[in-house]
């Protein structure tokens, strides 16, 4: 099965649904199967989460993945903005870490890490 149409399909279905004993199931062995799909069933935030400790490990690709998958869940998180750009950055994607950290700029003029987003930004130019 195509993933993208199993992750479609995985968002059609209800929180209610989620609840039951057979769906859980089914979740599981998804979630086993494909591990790529955890970004179906996570929320922002823990995606969010889940990146920075991988970040915090030194792991930028695995982060980067789920900073991607977060920020395409909600796009509100600073701190997932600055942690994608710092990930790009450090994986060697200069074109992407410029992007995004002027996009952090833009977006955040006061944000907690503005001062450190300018700096790296400066240094790339």
């Amino acid at each position: 099965m195509d993933l993208y149409i199993l992750q479609t399909r995985l968002r059609a279905i209800s929180t209610q649904e989620m609840e039951s004993s057979y769906a859980q199931a089914i979740r599981k062995r998804v979630e086993s199967d494909y591990k790529d799909v955890y970004n179906v069933t996570m929320t922002s935030t823990k995606l969010f989460e889940e990146g920075k400790a991988r970040f915090n490990k030194g792991n930028f690709e695995d982060a980067l993945e789920l900073f991607r998958c977060s920020y395409e869940k909600s796009q509100d998180n600073e701190g997932n903005l600055y942690y994608m750009a710092r990930s790009y950055h450090l994986t060697g994607d200069i074109t992407h870490a410029k992007q995004y950290y002027t996009e952090y700029t833009e977006r955040f003029p006061n944000g907690a890490n503005l001062s450190d987003v300018k700096d790296r930004l400066n240094s790339l130019n």
